[in-house]
């Protein structure tokens, strides 16, 4: 049959096989909102976790627990991890942690910075073929040596 037939596609450079048609269609993004779905960001677990009443770290954390009600991911267990060190007073990354969280739930702190810019322009002379040459038209008067400047006087 005549009109049963299928264009033929495009072979790939490297295999030499067919190119399989695209999955989407023409400016159609495959994974619009850019996460895969149920992705769980680790700045919610901080906000929720640090929004967690408690006494003590353990509470907090057992009521964030309880809280979830379901199978913690990643993003909770680093955000447990994170509390964990932010609490720790012998922790070296106490203060970074805490920063950290600071950062994710509150935003970064804006910093004041003041610069001051000059700028120069720099004017190379034509080449020229010797030091002599060179003195004679770019250098300043006081500059030329005493024979040079008795020379020239009349």
């Amino acid at each position: 049959m005549e009109g049963t037939e299928q264009p033929a596609r495009a072979l790939s450079p490297i295999s030499g096989t067919p190119v399989p048609p695209p999955r989407w269609k023409k400016g159609e993004s495959g994974n619009p909102g850019g996460l895969p779905k149920g992705f769980r960001k680790v700045t919610v677990a901080y906000r929720e976790l640090d929004d967690t009443p408690g006494k003590s770290l353990a509470a907090i954390i057992a009521a964030f627990k309880a809280k979830r009600g379901v199978e913690l991911c990643g993003a909770d267990h680093r955000a447990i991890a994170m509390f964990k060190s932010a609490w720790n007073e012998e922790s070296r990354n106490q203060v970074t942690a805490a920063k950290e969280i600071t950062d994710r739930t509150e935003g970064t702190v804006a910093q004041n910075i003041v610069a001051e810019s000059r700028s120069f322009v720099v004017e190379v002379p034509v080449r020229l073929e010797d030091a002599a040459t060179w003195m004679e038209r770019f250098a300043p008067a006081d500059a030329l040596p005493e024979a040079e400047a008795e020379a020239s006087e009349p």
